[in-house]
């Protein structure tokens, strides 16, 4: 998540991506995490994009369930029906508020998509999404009961750096929002193919834009799959 000057941007890294990992050579990104936990993957991360990373959010998804259901559910708008027994999702077309045990399959769920892991990111960054919305609605906010609930999910379901402080975690919620709101931009880092291989020349071109802060010249570069149009 990218946010300052220009647009808030929400880049997601497919897991698969191709990255050279310090001290592990060429392998994929979240073998980083497996190695070094999130010191050594903001590391890659910041030696592959040429991005400073200023602090972490992590979320734990089996935990998401708890996140969900505090702030009242979320809403999702999947365009056609899912159904995977796997995840155990099964829904319907449309925009609609779901709880957290459906928010989970639904960003468990791949196998539904042609697209696999790339399309399980695009629903990944609609579900944090929502929760950053819900989290900053006066529902939550006004609701001492409810912020209470909220806070007591969130501690067992993220872990933030130590340089986050609560008004950072504040900031970063409402700059989620913005970016799955269509004020900001969301986006999947460019690649060339499904494996996952970044694409050199437009991805190198999409970070300079976020290192320069003119996010708003991404045009093209930012797809939801990543793909090239």
């Amino acid at each position: 998540l990218t946010f300052g000057a220009g647009p808030t941007v929400l880049t997601s890294i497919p897991r698969d991506s191709l990255v050279d990992v310090p001290g592990h050579g060429r392998t994929k990104v979240n073998a980083a995490f497996a190695y070094g936990g999130a010191p050594l993957l903001v590391q890659t991360l910041e030696q592959e994009t040429g991005l400073r990373i200023d602090g972490f959010v992590q979320v734990g998804f089996d935990s998401l369930v708890s996140v969900v259901d505090a702030v009242g559910g979320i809403e999702i708008c999947p365009e056609r029906d899912l159904k995977d027994k796997d995840s155990k999702l099964d829904i319907n077309a449309g925009c609609q508020l779901v709880d957290g045990q459906t928010a989970l399959a639904y960003s468990r769920n791949r196998k539904s998509f042609p697209t696999g892991d790339i399309a399980r990111g695009q629903s990944q960054r609609e579900v944090i999404g929502g929760i950053g919305s819900a989290v900053l609605t006066p529902a939550t906010i006004l609701n001492p009961l409810r912020w209470a609930q909220v806070n007591s999910s969130a501690s067992s379901a993220l872990a933030v750096s130590q340089n986050v402080s609560m008004f950072e975690f504040a900031r970063f919620a409402w700059a989620l929002s913005n970016a799955m709101s269509g004020e900001g931009i969301n986006c999947t880092v460019p690649i060339r193919d499904l494996r996952v291989t970044w694409d050199g020349d437009r991805a190198n071109e999409y970070f300079t834009h976020l290192r320069n802060g003119t996010a708003s010249q991404l045009d093209t570069l930012c797809t939801d799959s990543g793909l090239k149009d």
